[in-house]
């Protein structure tokens, strides 16, 4: 692979990565962990979603206030943190999907090379 394309590789990345995390919060019922969330991106996508890019992706997103995050009991084992999409991340999460969409569009048309 080139060096355009490993750069529009990680920049997709990293602008993706936050909307499809947000986006399986929301489909959690609007509350799921760390390794669940994981589990789902790698269901989802096909790749594995490492410590190293979820949880800062995750405190970004907290950040932003799209999501909270609180200790809780787990069914088996130690407590877990969980994350809960707030209403101004379930509100975000559509216009940033709404976004995507247009830019995944546009970019079908330039990828139609003939």
């Amino acid at each position: 692979m080139g060096r355009l394309a490993e750069r529009v590789k990680r920049d997709l990345k990293r602008l993706i990565y936050p909307v499809l995390i947000l986006k399986i919060i929301v489909d959690e019922g609007g509350r799921a962990y760390g390794y669940r969330i994981a589990r789902r991106f790698s269901e989802i996508t096909g790749l594995k979603l490492v410590e190293g890019t979820l949880y800062p992706n995750l405190k970004e997103l907290e950040r932003m206030g799209l999501i909270e995050s609180y200790w809780g009991e787990s069914p088996s084992g130690p407590p877990r943190k969980y994350y809960v999409a707030t209403e101004r991340g379930k509100a975000e999460l559509k216009d940033a999907c709404k976004i995507v969409k247009g830019i995944l569009e546009i970019i079908s048309e330039i990828c139609t090379v003939s």
